[in-house]
């Protein structure tokens, strides 16, 4: 060893600490970016996990939303149609018992609308956004009160009938107010399809 440093210089020793202490350095910098590149992408792919995951999320809300919107907007326009078949089934009938029998059938069939139309509303609200739920709220209401004043008046008449037919009054009462459904049915669809759009640009933003 004596003979080892005796036989290097001083400048030697000097140019070799230096070469190992920038080769410790080197590896030290070179271990340090590494761990950073493993660490940056790490992050970089538990944030597109995360941001899939939210976006799974938001499809498969958006495709119930989708199922339910146009389920009712189906059973809404198949309960209206239905609706009016008995109704111009009573104008068309000159049998008394017959008109009666139709009239208790529509005054039954409202009253499955109302109840279709709360459940309906109620489980779709679930999973709407605040705004979205107020909106179809809103539109569900005065549809609502429309099948209400046509149950009342079914009622009314079906409790006056007894041994008589259906008036030409009762005609226009139940008219007026199967015209004021169906206005308000479409107002109803309108928000559907409003929500439907809304849902669609909200899952793919």
């Amino acid at each position: 060893m004596l003979t080892l440093s005796k036989g290097i210089e001083p400048g030697d020793w000097l140019s070799f600490c230096g070469t190992l202490f920038g080769a410790l350095i080197g590896a030290v910098i070179a271990g340090g970016i590494a761990i950073y590149v493993a660490h940056l992408q790490n992050k970089n792919q538990n944030d597109y996990i995360e941001k899939q995951n939210e976006l799974d999320k938001r499809v498969k809300n958006y495709e119930m939303i989708s199922y339910l919107v146009n389920n009712s907007i189906k059973i809404l326009n198949n309960r209206f149609e239905t609706l009016s078949k008995i109704y111009f089934e009573i104008i068309d009938e000159n049998d008394k018992a017959i008109q009666r029998k139709l009239l208790n059938s529509m005054l039954s069939y409202v009253g499955s609308f109302n109840n279709e139309m709360l459940t309906f509303s109620e489980f779709l609200n679930y999973y709407l956004d605040s705004n979205d739920a107020e909106l179809l709220k809103k539109a569900n209401e005065k549809l609502l009160n429309e099948i209400k004043k046509l149950g009342s008046r079914l009622s009314y008449i079906a409790e006056s009938l007894e041994d008589r037919k259906v008036k030409k009054n009762d005609i226009i009462m139940i008219n007026e107010v199967i015209g004021n459904i169906s206005f308000f049915k479409y107002g109803v669809n309108k928000e559907l399809q409003k929500i439907l759009f809304n849902q669609f640009n909200n899952t793919y933003k």
